[in-house]
Order: C-alpha cells, then structure tokens, then sequence
C-alpha cells in the first residue's frame, strides 16, 4: 500500500466506499479488525460514482464488518454501501477531538 500515491484516486469497486477510520482515544485499545472495534467513527474519503447520497467527508457511525488497511500510517477500509447503516454530514456530528473539526 505505500506505493500508492493517493488514495482517493483508487479505482472503486461499483456500490463501495473507501473510509478512513477514527479510533477511539484511549489508553487502552483492542482493535479487532475484522469488526472495527475501537473505531469510533469513519470519514468517507472517495466512493464509487454509482453511490449518489453520500459525499466526500461524510461521517459514518455504523457499519458492518470491515477489513482494515493501514496507509500512510492512517487506517481505512473498503465499504460497501449497505453496509453503512448510520452516515451524517460533516456538518451534522459533533467532533469531541478538535484536531478533527
């Protein structure tokens, strides 16, 4: 994955969403990457231009399981549409880490 340039410029699979996901801070962190635990919620960063109701930047707050990779330190996954349950506008969520917002 370190080869690769920019992530948002990836070729997506049709109905799928790249995500980078936000932990949750805490001193302790058990991470289960096949479900996302530890992951208090994601930031869509590019999707398929089959997916119409969701933009770049959108908050997602439920999801279902996911594979993580890890990118230029940060980590993301590839989501399928249906699999997000709860996604909000940027401007719709309260970020409790100011570096965020």
């Amino acid at each position: 994955m370190e080869r690769i340039k920019d992530i948002t410029k990836m070729k997506i699979l049709s109905e799928r969403a790249i995500i980078r996901l936000k932990e949750k801070n805490s001193a302790i962190l058990l991470l289960d990457e096949k479900r996302g635990d530890g992951v208090e919620y994601a930031e869509i960063v590019a999707f398929h231009k089959s997916i119409e109701d969701l933009e770049v930047g959108d908050i997602v707050l439920d999801f279902g399981k996911i594979e993580v990779f890890e990118w230029k330190k940060e980590k993301y996954s590839v989501v399928p549409r249906h699999q997000m349950r709860v996604v909000v506008s940027r401007d719709n969520f309260t970020f409790t880490n100011t570096v965020d917002s």
